[in-house]
């Protein structure tokens, strides 16, 4: 084959791939939400305390909700009604940013989560730090989320 049929059957290949797909600007100025990674869903998640002191607490065993983007790393857990909005890194470790929770019983609970995420599953520390009425603690609730 020729170097001129050669060069044509290239034009003719570049421009059957151009008219088989869009280009961002063709979707009405509104961009596709990213897809979903495999972070997003909904976990079983067992809860244990593992330190504490603050004297009688009680931790409880609720699904965690799991939604992330992959684009910007931004992450998001909601556990008991409770949403922590966080980051995750590329090596899948994941922290919250502090998050102060008011439960109705005169303390102020200051939130922090840290973990990592596997294959359908993560295992997490929630660190609570407890204060009000002259007084502050800490506990850390342990997290191991499957589905």
């Amino acid at each position: 084959m020729n170097a001129l049929c050669r060069y044509g059957l290239r034009l003719a290949i570049l421009a059957a791939l151009a008219s088989c797909g869009g280009s961002a600007s063709d979707d009405g100025g509104t961009n596709p939400p990213p897809p979903p990674t495999e972070f997003t869903g909904t976990y079983a998640t067992a809860v244990t305390l593992t330190q504490n002191s603050c004297g009688a607490v009680t931790v409880q065993s609720l699904p965690t909700t799991v939604t992330h983007n992959a684009t910007s790393g931004a992450v998001t857990f909601v556990h008991g009604g409770t949403s922590y909005s966080g980051t995750v890194a590329t090596d899948s470790t994941f922290s919250t940013t502090p998050r102060d929770v008011d439960v109705g019983d005169g303390f102020q609970y200051r939130v922090t989560i840290n973990g990592r995420f596997g294959a359908r599953s993560f295992v997490a520390d929630a660190t609570v730090d407890r204060s009000g009425t002259g007084s502050s603690c800490r506990y850390v609730a342990h997290w191991v989320g499957t589905r």
